[in-house]
């Protein structure tokens, strides 16, 4: 039974996974600690809660099965006693959105980028590299200075305890939500030590116990929401061009650095013990970068 239920609720977490919808999390009364135990979902019988600690986590049973309370299985409707319990009309589903259109040569870490000036985006397979998307086509691959990984939340090269590496933050973590220690904002689906990160919507906070919640993001002391990037200077902004991208130090402060694409400017930080280091274009440990504060 235990293998069915596992079977059952990693082919639950995987779709999510492919998703680009945060799992809906709700409150839930827990039996027992740190055991994951099964509720059926009051108004739909092909929807499920997996709840832990108080967390409840909404899953969706495979093509039209029903949930099963009684053997905690997704199963054929004939063979599951449940009737949805709804006090409003069912929701009307919104089309599809079609997937990005991708043209020939681009760089696959970069057609799902939504903005025109691109950004950067982890490398799929190693946590020391990244793409620097110049839109949503094109990019460079480019490889933080050595022991470094690349901080996904923070756009940055950081110290690997801090980077929150997707192909590394969940291992030994148990099947469920995992706060960012960069970002209240922001968590990690752990399933099988593989990650996906989500974010709650504006204006919330995310509680490891409760889920997102009402809460001004502003008031955090993640680096996120805590770290203040000065405006780019006169001096930074004429040696941004509108062709291309690249990354330009501030002037006056060695942790400051800015993302030049296609003449947009937006403004980075180097963490705690790291510099912009001007040589590579990145930031790098404190003691290898050769920078005087003005």
């Amino acid at each position: 039974m235990v293998k069915l239920l596992l079977i059952v609720f990693s082919v639950c977490l995987t779709a999510y996974a492919k998703s680009s919808e945060p799992p809906r999390t709700v409150e839930c009364v827990s039996e027992q600690v740190d055991v994951w135990e099964f509720r059926p979902y009051p108004a739909d019988c092909n929807l499920y809660i997996i709840c832990m600690n108080g967390v409840g986590i909404v899953l969706q049973c495979p093509d039209e099965l029903y949930f099963d309370p009684e053997s905690e299985l997704c199963d054929l409707p004939e063979n599951v006693d449940c009737v949805a319990v709804t006090d409003s009309p069912p929701e009307t589903e919104e089309p599809p959105t079609p997937p990005p259109t991708e043209e020939p040569g681009c760089n696959d870490r970069c057609v799902l980028q939504s903005s025109i000036w691109g950004g950067e985006v982890p490398d799929a397979n190693d946590c020391s590299r990244f793409v620097n998307c110049m839109d949503n086509c094109k990019g460079a691959t480019l490889t933080c200075p050595v022991g470094l990984y690349f901080n996904h939340l923070l756009s940055v090269c950081d110290l690997p305890e801090r980077s929150e590496c997707l192909l590394e933050v969940c291992v030994d973590q148990p099947i469920g939500l995992l706060a960012s220690v960069n970002s209240c904002g922001h968590f990690f689906l752990c399933q099988s030590s593989t990650a996906r990160v989500f974010t709650c919507s504006r204006n919330e906070i995310f509680y490891p116990v409760h889920g997102c919640l009402p809460g001004d993001p502003a008031q955090c002391e993640h680096p996120l929401q805590s770290q203040s990037i000065p405006d780019a200077p006169k001096e930074v902004q004429e040696k941004c061009d509108s062709q291309g991208s690249k990354f330009i130090r501030h002037p006056e402060r060695c942790d400051v650095f800015y993302r030049c694409a296609k003449g947009q400017l937006f403004g980075r930080m180097c963490q705690q013990g790291l510099l912009f280091d001007e040589t590579v274009g990145l930031c790098n440990l404190a003691d290898e970068v050769d920078c005087v504060e003005v």
